[in-house]
């Protein structure tokens, strides 16, 4: 069991310089596997210690050989002479600071910080210049410096400028989030996706994007949208969608009259769905390559938007949808 960092940078630095035994080996190992920042420790310290002596990453029998080595009864155990004794030692991990120092002024940008992490971020991280977040694999969680808190859906992006809670609260999203934010009448909240300005004083909202569509929805407070000169309030329960290559703001209906509308299509000819489509939504929809009228589509829809209901069946199918003023045209070659 290694207990101490003292234990670990020991034993690390015994194996990479070829002098742990299988025993030690194996202890290291089942360390690395504990926890992901482990790994990520050992190869930090891995690098150093290459940078530090020109030499190549240390590479070791793995865990099952050790293993083997060890119900085979053989020694191959060297002399371990106590890392701390060693008069290199003190100059190894010396050396390990300095490169680590060097490294990091070398390839962190001064004005802009880019973090990149799945675990959850406090305001004390958040320094006061640029910083670009990144929501990698999972759920992202975040404390603004204002004490607002952020949550990343995977794969999107939150860019925050210097001054952020001095002389303004604006960001800027890529992808999807919630934001609960701290309220303050004096220095709204403005959040940017895009050409959308969502203006806040107080509340829990959410976006969530979608090709085409932004979805915004409001669990508390009220918020602004507002796109070249169009402004719509939302306020608790409302929801809109903001078509970006139209520049348009709509607003989803009451919840009442959204309840159970439900579009499922089982095999369904893309002829047939546009004919549903077209009908409900009082929008005329034509498909201008006669091939594609005996495509088929699987997918349910629950309480969607025509405009996201089109931006998938177009992922799915592979198809290019045009949404004019008067009518929905569909181009495509053939089915996929």
């Amino acid at each position: 069991m290694l207990n101490t960092r003292e234990e670990i940078d020991a034993l690390i630095v015994s194996y990479l310089n070829g002098e742990a035994s299988p025993e030690e080996a194996i202890r290291l190992e089942d360390w690395k596997n504990d926890h992901s920042e482990n790994i990520d420790y050992f190869h930090k310290l891995e690098k150093t210690h290459a940078a530090s002596y020109g030499t190549k990453s240390y590479a070791s029998r793995s865990k099952g050989s050790a293993w083997k080595v060890i119900e085979n009864g053989i020694d191959t155990k060297s002399n371990v002479i106590p890392l701390w004794k060693k008069p290199f030692f003190i100059t190894s991990i010396a050396a390990a600071i300095v490169v680590l120092v060097v490294v990091t002024q070398v390839f962190t940008p001064k004005d802009q910080t880019q973090i990149v992490t799945n675990k959850k971020t406090t305001k004390e991280d958040i320094a006061d210049r640029e910083n670009i977040i990144y929501a990698s694999t999972n759920v992202s969680y975040y404390t603004l410096k204002d004490d607002s808190k952020v949550t990343l859906q995977p794969g999107s992006k939150l860019t925050i400028p210097k001054g952020f809670n001095k002389n303004n609260r604006s960001l800027n999203l890529e992808g999807s989030g919630s934001f609960e934010v701290v309220h303050d009448e004096n220095n709204p909240f403005i959040l940017s996706v895009g050409d959308l300005e969502i203006y806040d004083l107080g509340t829990i909202f959410h976006v969530k994007q979608l090709g085409d569509t932004v979805k915004v929805s409001v669990d508390e407070g009220v918020v602004e949208l507002n796109i070249n000169g169009q402004k719509l309030a939302l306020e608790k329960g409302d929801s809109a969608f903001y078509l970006i290559s139209q520049k348009v703001i709509k607003e989803y209906g009451t919840p009442t009259a959204r309840q159970d509308v439900v579009f499922e299509f089982d095999g369904t000819t893309l002829s047939e769905v546009t004919e549903i489509l077209s009908a409900f939504f009082k929008r005329k929809i034509e498909i201008k390559n006669p091939v594609l009228e005996k495509c088929t589509v699987s997918v349910t829809f629950k309480n969607e938007e025509l405009a996201t209901i089109l931006d998938i069946i177009s992922e799915l199918m592979d198809i290019n949808i045009v949404q004019n003023k008067k009518t929905i045209e569909i181009y495509g070659e053939s089915c996929q």
